[in-house]
């Protein structure tokens, strides 16, 4: 009997610890009534990104009163992104862009109603130069939130099978204390 367990522990174990397909990134920049929320989605590309790394997203620009949402090819396809150069780079816990950087690198999302674009020193995308630029169709045009530096623009989601294996291994602890009681008070 112990071992059918130990056998379908392992079998659930290799399970829920198979690798991702893909990596999902919170977006949060700027403040309630400037900014930018949703999530993006890579590949699970480590490292520098290109356009073909990211293969999902969707965004939520607010613009005082104006909002507009960017989705990507999975959420809706309303929009198009364009990343030229190598100044985004993915890691295991966030998104990150740098701003400071004088090469002609920029990321940006964009539809007839909106965009969103990270320009870096050389600003590819927009008029502001390191920085968040954002329009949401409102009259005032558009708005810069200023970076410098390498700054995480989204931070990593965890996956399913980190929260599966955190809750066996807290799962794994109360048994063994269980146990550990039971045994203490049979020998009593």
């Amino acid at each position: 009997m112990n071992i059918k367990c130990l056998g379908l522990a392992s079998i659930a174990l290799c399970l829920l610890t198979s690798p991702a397909l893909a990596d999902v990134y919170n977006v949060n920049i700027g403040f309630t009534a400037l900014g930018v929320t949703g999530q993006i989605t890579t590949d699970g590309t480590t490292g520098v990104l290109s356009a073909a790394n990211i293969i999902d997203y969707d965004l939520f620009i607010q613009q005082g009163g104006f909002n507009v949402e960017l989705t990507g090819p999975l959420s809706g396809n309303n929009s198009t992104y364009e990343l030229v150069g190598s100044d985004l780079t993915a890691t295991s816990t966030g998104l990150f862009f740098n701003f400071s950087s004088p090469s002609s690198s920029f990321v940006d999302f964009f539809n007839l109603q909106g965009y969103i674009c990270f320009n870096n020193a050389s600003h590819g995308c927009g008029s502001s130069p390191s920085s968040v630029e954002l329009s949401a169709s409102s009259p005032i045009g558009p708005s810069a939130l200023p970076e410098s530096g390498n700054v995480e623009v989204a931070s990593a989601v965890p996956e399913p099978s980190t929260w599966a294996m955190m809750i066996l291994g807290f799962a794994g602890v109360g048994f063994l204390a269980c146990r550990r009681r039971n045994q203490a008070a049979v020998a009593c």
